[in-house]
């Protein structure tokens, strides 16, 4: 399951007995220091020998990304045995002083030919803050990155032709990003959708009409709500991140009702029509913004006015920032479709 928070490691290249290096780090610290990130720092050194023990660290914790702050020249050597060694992202970040920024470039010459992720920053250690706003931007998808690596994606459903433009590789998500797409049977929900106490649907039903208003009949909103608590288990008992469900072809002609409760509920990130990737994009988005996402389908492009519209069945509740309470209604399913059933969903 995905962390709430970036962890950073932040090892610093230069001579701890220099003036000027050690008031250079603690404005650096003191700056970071308000950045809403877990900071694990180690002092300035040019000792290889604390460098690697500080990698050896760096290697075994939950950080996603290493700073390398470089505050003198000659230690490119540094900068190179520290960067090829944690093997994480990194970035050099050299101060304008002391040489730092040649040294700094060498550094990453040398990582280059290596193969090893790394951006080069510059910055004066007395304006930093000019540096912020790339820093931030650069750890941030560092951690979605390092939180795809970690989730888990349920895959309710086969994809199916008429939804998405290609088919995905469960091995290929796998090898790029890292993340697991645990194929879970329809049976699977059926049975679960079957046992479930009426406890538990009356308790969902009393907590989504506290916080909107349902304007659905009571035997449709009774199957929306069996058949999310069917899937909060199964995110439950598989450790899931997010969920990818062929609602309209798998789901609505066997329960009569589609999944977009998951919507105002938001237990986990629910991605519709079987779209893994999808999924994956929601994550990363959630990751990075500590948002959840909303996915439409393109509508209508006015190219005189620039305005773009795109419609979908719903989307999270937690995007509405209007005073309005919510509304939960059913709707009718696409004409198209060989299924009857409704469509629960929140509206602003």
């Amino acid at each position: 399951m995905i962390n709430s928070i970036p962890e950073v490691d932040v090892l610093a290249i230069g001579d701890i007995s220099i003036n000027r290096v050690r008031e250079e780090w603690n404005i650096v610290m003191t700056t970071l220091a308000d950045m809403p990130f877990k900071i694990n720092s180690y002092s300035p050194t040019l000792e290889e020998k604390k460098i690697l023990l500080f990698c050896d660290k760096i290697k075994r914790d939950d950080s996603c990304i290493l700073i390398i702050v470089v505050f003198q020249g000659k230690s490119a050597r540094q900068i190179t045995l520290a960067a090829s060694t944690v093997h994480k992202p990194c970035i050099i970040w050299a101060m304008d002083d002391r040489y730092a920024l040649p040294s700094s470039a060498l550094g990453a010459g040398a990582l280059e030919e290596l193969g090893c992720q790394f951006i080069l920053m510059h910055s004066q250690a007395e304006k930093i803050e000019n540096a912020l706003v790339e820093f931030k931007s650069v750890v941030l998808v560092s951690y979605g990155i390092k939180m795809l690596e970690k989730s888990r994606i349920g895959a309710i459903g086969q994809p199916h032709f008429n939804l998405i433009s290609a088919y995905y590789n469960p091995i290929t998500i796998r090898r790029r990003f890292g993340a697991w797409v645990v194929p879970i049977a329809i049976s699977t929900i059926k049975k679960l959708y079957k046992y479930i106490k009426q406890e538990k649907v009356n308790e969902i039903i009393k907590k989504i009409s506290s916080d909107t208003d349902v304007e659905v009949e009571r035997t449709v909103i009774e199957k929306a709500a069996r058949l999310q608590v069917a899937f909060e288990e199964v995110v439950d008992k598989y450790l899931l991140d997010a969920v990818a469900i062929d609602c309209w072809n798998e789901i609505l002609p066997e329960f009569e009702v589609t999944p977009c409760l998951g919507f105002v509920r938001d237990r986990f990130v629910l991605s519709c029509e079987g779209d893994v990737v999808c999924a994956l994009g929601a994550l990363f988005a959630r990751a990075i913004s500590g948002s959840l996402t909303y996915a439409g389908d393109i509508f209508q492009l006015d190219e005189e006015t620039g305005v773009f519209s795109s419609l979908h069945c719903g989307a999270s509740i937690s995007l509405h920032s209007g005073k309005d309470k919510i509304r939960v209604i059913a709707q009718e399913p696409p004409s198209t479709l060989c299924a009857t059933g409704k469509v629960v969903v929140c509206q602003p």
